[in-house]
This record gives structure tokens, sequence and C-alpha cells, in this order.
């Protein structure tokens, strides 16, 4: 796979950690660098808690509005319903678990479909391994590791079927593990030097060589704050309204995000601070979503 073309617009759809915008910023940042004449604008169209579904259901709001020429799917890790793996084995979880799976190979195909019938060209990625046997933080789902490799060899499949690029982060990251703790305490979320090893590997796809490990340059912080705000607005649409309920007015949207929190049910202080700044943000999203990109065209379209 060759580098992307003067001018491309590439958006990077996925799910928490594609939204962390950590990963996606490196790659951002080797292009500006390496090729300052190239304006190459990079959009981070990933959502915590997605999934196949919906990102294809966000699909026009968080991926198409940026008119994309190339779009880079990293989906996977929710979609196997990985928390199950820490119920008792029976034979009910386990058809649960299938019908996920099963679930993820239609709705993924259906994503690339939608996204082929507006002419944007794909890079299709396995997810990153689950970090089963690092040896600090949370208890292991026991198998994690097994069941989100299942859907990395199902992308590996579909992209051999369609011939599309295949950035494989689930092997390049299993075979850094082996040596190094790169993921946070929950075992999903890669940790900084994670983060460098995927934006590696994906450069590695397109022949170019990343270099050593850094921290991502400050000049990034203000469009990772302000994609941020949008990144969490689609967070609470998807895991506290609901994805299939993305249709509802934003009155509706607004008086289940009130009722949620009058009730107390944020699980975390992250579901809390979420679901308060949705009451705060719906209203200005398009200005924050305007902001995104006068600020990407700023570090990336003048090179």
């Amino acid at each position: 796979m060759k580098r992307f073309p003067d001018n491309a617009r590439v958006c990077f759809v996925g799910d928490s950690i594609t939204a962390a915008f950590n990963y996606v910023a490196r790659v951002a940042d080797y292009y500006l660098e390496k090729f300052p004449d190239a304006h190459v604008r990079f959009f981070n169209s990933g959502v915590a808690g997605g999934t196949a579904r919906s990102q294809r259901i966000f699909l026009a709001d968080d991926t198409l509005c940026h008119k994309p020429t190339h779009a880079v799917i990293m989906v996977g890790v929710n979609d196997s319903a990985r928390w199950v793996m820490g119920n008792s084995r029976s034979a009910e979880n386990y058809a649960f678990l299938v019908s996920c799976y099963e679930a993820y190979k239609k709705n993924l195909a259906d994503l690339c479909d939608e996204l082929e019938k507006n002419g944007v060209e794909i890079t299709l990625c396995t997810p990153v391994p689950y970090a089963e046997y690092q040896p600090v933080g949370q208890e292991p789902f026991h198998g994690g590791y097994a069941l989100i490799a299942g859907y990395a060899d199902f992308c590996r499949t579909l992209a051999a079927q369609r011939g599309y690029p295949l950035c494989d982060y689930h092997s390049y990251v299993t075979q850094k593990l082996q040596t190094e703790n790169l993921y946070n305490d929950d075992r999903i979320h890669p940790n900084d030097k994670g983060h460098h090893y995927m934006a590696e590997c994906f450069l590695k796809l397109q022949g170019l060589e990343m270099g050593e490990f850094c921290d991502i340059p400050k000049k990034y912080d203000e469009l990772r704050r302000v994609s941020m705000v949008v990144r969490d607005i689609f967070a609470v649409e998807l895991m506290v309204i609901g994805d299939l309920n993305y249709g509802w007015s934003i009155e509706q949207k607004t008086e289940c995000v009130k009722k949620y929190i009058d009730e107390g049910k944020a699980p975390t202080d992250y579901f809390k601070r979420i679901t308060e700044d949705y009451l705060k943000y719906k209203p200005l999203q398009d200005k924050y979503a305007d902001l995104t990109e006068q600020l990407t065209e700023e570090l990336m379209g003048q090179g």
C-alpha cells in the first residue's frame, strides 16, 4: 500500500481506542513532518463503545460529513461483548457470543459497502489484542485474547476477499506484548507506547518508518480537546441513549439523558462527566464540528 495521495481526506473509524486521537495524531504528525506539502487531512471518527453497527448508523453525520477519500476502519473489541467472558460459562452465554460474532461479520461488511458506495477507499484493520496475560491490571476475562483473535481473523478474511489493504494491528501488537506492557489496567486500551506501535504498524503498511517513541506534539492539544467534545456527544448517544434511537429529536435525547443523570445511573465518573457535558454541548455540536474542521485545516491543510 502506498502512502495517502496529496490532498487525501482520511477518516479513522473506530471505537474508544481511535477516539482517543493518539495513534491517529501520531500518523497525522508523521505526514505533516515528512510530507508537509501533501496537505493530507486526518479526521477522528472514533466513538467510545463503538461497534461496526453503531459506526454505520453514525456514518453520514460522523464520517461522510468530512467528505473522505479514504477510511481506515478498526472495530471489533466492543462487538465481541467480551464482558460476557466474566460470567459463568453456559450454553446460553456461548450462543450469545456466537450471535455477536455473526452480527459483526454482517455489520462490518455493510459498513464497508456504504463507504464504497460513496467512493471511499478502505483500509481494514484488525482489532488490537486483549492483553490477557499482562502482569498488572484488572482481573482478566479468561479467553478474552482468543475471543478478539477470532474477530481479527475475520478482518483478514474480509480484506482478502475484497482486496482491501489490511493493517494487522492484532498480530503486530501481540508480538510487542511478548516483552512490553503496552496497555492500561483495563487490558483493552493501549497506553502511549501501545499507540506508538499502532501508528508504527500503520505506517509500515505504507512503506514508511515511524522513528523513535515520543510524546504527541503540543500543537495537537487544541484539536484533540475540541474534537473530543463531539466524540463524547456520540458516545452518549451510543451508550446512554442507544444507537437505535439515533433518529430521536434533540428534545427526546436530552430528556433521556436528564433522566439517566437524575436516577443516578452513571456507573463511573466517566459516564457522569460525559452525560453532564452532553446537556451542555449537544446544542453546540455543529459549532464544535465546524471548529474541528477548521483546526484540522489549519494544522494539516496548510503544510
